[in-house]
């Protein structure tokens, strides 16, 4: 959207839980699994099938999320922001 209001366009359809990369050019977000795409609007890509709430880490170097597997209580995970090298943190 440009600043005095028009010129918007829709980044992404029925997506949770967006979170803005620290240096402001990308969107994490939940819609089933954990996706980034660019403000812009390009560079949409699914980094995770199964997690949701992501949450950028203050460098922008990792994400955050949720998993939850079937009945279970959800456990915190954290991988790097291309979607790999991902680790279980707490339960």
């Amino acid at each position: 959207m440009n600043a005095d209001g028009p010129g918007k366009s829709m980044l992404f359809a029925n997506g949770h839980s967006p979170s803005w990369s620290p240096d402001g050019t990308k969107i994490a977000y939940s819609n089933g699994g954990v996706h980034v795409i660019n403000t812009d609007g390009t560079g949409k890509s699914k980094l995770l099938a199964n997690g949701y709430s992501p949450s950028w880490s203050p460098d922008g170097t990792k994400i955050a999320f949720l998993r939850s597997c079937g009945m279970e209580a959800s456990s915190v995970y954290v991988m790097d922001a291309d979607g790999t090298n991902g680790k279980r943190l707490a339960d």
